[in-house]
């Protein structure tokens, strides 16, 4: 999840958030909708300093920049999206690889398993022990020989 540019969770806050803010800003659009229209150049009785008109004018442009902002909300959702099911794809494609070596390791398991290679190469082994055995015991009696000889030549002088 660390390539993901916003984690979900930031994005379903910044819904709420969003939403929210469309609510507060349709409600004062509908608050100033109809002194507006009956009293146009009259002051606005929420906000002294601004006419009717002037009033709606600010509130149905806070609705514009609101209606900006889910577009750029909108582009963060697709551009998460996006990442995501790269993210997903890229793992599927590494899971293939390794269920594939999987498969070819099971193959050459099962092979070999089934082979008599492991026999052949357990009888050479064997073969190779016995063989320096056989080597170990000759040097030894060699040794016990010459032990032997020696030690009659010593009691015999």
């Amino acid at each position: 999840m660390s390539g993901i540019p916003n984690p979900p969770i930031v994005l379903i806050d910044e819904s709420k958030a969003l939403n929210d803010k469309f609510y507060l800003i349709l409600n004062e659009v509908v608050k100033t909708y109809p002194p507006a229209n009956s009293n146009p150049d009259r002051k606005s009785r929420f906000d002294s300093s601004q006419t009717n008109t002037a009033l709606y004018a600010t509130n149905m442009q806070n609705l514009t920049n609101l209606q900006n902002e889910y577009f750029l909300y909108k582009n963060k959702v697709v551009s998460a999206s996006q990442t995501m099911l790269q993210i997903v794809a890229d793992t599927d494609k590494q899971i293939n690889i390794i269920e594939n070596k999987n498969k070819v390791l099971s193959i050459q398991l099962d092979n070999l398993k089934d082979s008599s290679y492991s026999a052949e190469g357990l009888f050479d082994d064997t073969q190779i022990t016995r063989t320096e055995m056989l080597i170990s015991n000759f040097i030894f009696f060699g040794i016990i020989c010459g032990g032997g000889f020696m030690y009659y030549k010593s009691v015999k002088a």
